[in-house]
């Protein structure tokens, strides 16, 4: 039942994957915008733009720092499972409830489209 949720879910939005653990989510990230938030939806994930630059992994923490804000959970429980040195990163969310924050990301998204 849950892999028939899966694969419907992941026909609407293939960047966004439910997980045991709770959501993977590919984005594709624009540092050093003018705002902060997400832009678009491509088949490739996410575009979530930043203000800080890539350098020193300050993107990385703002890209962590935006979805653990955005989702009300701990910094501790979003990581970059991929592609941290990279424009496209995977992040894994760590939470208990994934269907609610499924839900939120596809507010978001649908809003900054």
């Amino acid at each position: 039942m849950a892999a028939d949720a899966n694969a419907r879910a992941a026909a609407i939005n293939p960047w966004l994957i439910r997980t045991r653990a709770g959501l993977r989510i590919e984005t594709l990230a624009r540092p050093g915008a003018s705002r902060r938030g997400i832009v678009g939806v491509e088949a490739r994930g996410l575009v979530v733009a930043l203000h800080a630059p890539p350098e020193g992994g300050r993107a990385n923490d703002e890209l962590i720092e935006f979805f653990a804000r955005a989702l009300r959970l701990p910094r501790a429980n979003v990581r970059i499972a991929r592609g941290a040195s990279s424009r496209r990163k995977t992040l894994e969310i760590a939470t208990a409830e994934p269907d609610r924050a499924a839900a939120a990301i596809e507010r978001l998204a649908g809003a900054g489209q």
